[in-house]
């Protein structure tokens, strides 16, 4: 096992093709539609890393980021999104939609390997 991956997304389609992405390249996957949920699975579940779209129902990405930060502020987060202006956090890389896998998966690992 690689590593622990936690996919946030709304969209059911995008977040199992993020996941069954991942767990093809032999990560393990939790999944979530919104960061209430995703939070639940911080405080729950060992998780290495962490990719989130911005715009979630109730909480957004952005927000999620932030309380992720405060549990476990060592965790890696990417940000993928169609939204692209205006979405700016620190040490945080951005991706977007529609997502090109290699790059994406290229991100996972050096961000893995350099909290590891």
């Amino acid at each position: 096992m690689r590593g622990t991956i936690l996919v946030v997304d709304d969209d059911a389609t995008v977040r199992g093709a993020l996941a069954g992405a991942l767990e093809a390249e032999g990560y393990a996957t939790h999944r979530s539609a919104d960061a209430a949920a995703a939070l639940a699975i911080v405080d729950r579940h060992h998780v290495d890393l962490m990719l989130t779209d911005v715009v979630l129902p109730g909480l957004d990405g952005v927000a999620l980021v932030h309380a992720v930060r405060e549990r476990a502020p060592q965790m890696p987060v990417i940000l993928v999104s169609g939204i692209v202006e205006g979405v700016t956090l620190p040490e945080t890389p951005f991706v977007a939609k529609p997502v090109e896998l290699a790059p994406l998966l290229a991100a996972v690992a050096r961000l893995l390997r350099a909290t590891s």
